[in-house]
């Protein structure tokens, strides 16, 4: 089946950084992650909302671009065929 564009707008890999050096490079460590670059260490958790936070923002306008274009889309065929 094939993706909607809304699907298209929000699905992307998102990178893990060093919330304190910005860096994407780790070492998985019994149950957390050591940065190599500072040697911070953090969990997924931390990982996880740390990356969130900051493509939210992005992702949040192009789902509603993506959106008002299906929803403009949508109309313009119902109307269209009155």
């Amino acid at each position: 089946m094939a993706k909607s564009r809304i699907e298209k707008a929000v699905n992307r890999r998102i990178t893990l950084f060093c919330p304190k050096c910005r860096r994407s490079k780790f070492v998985k460590e019994a149950k957390n992650f050591r940065c190599v670059n500072c040697d911070a260490k953090f969990s997924r958790e931390e990982l996880d909302k740390a990356a969130l936070k900051k493509e939210l923002p992005d992702i949040k306008k192009k789902a509603a671009k993506a959106i008002q274009k299906e929803v403009k889309d949508m109309l313009k065929k119902t109307f269209r065929k009155r």
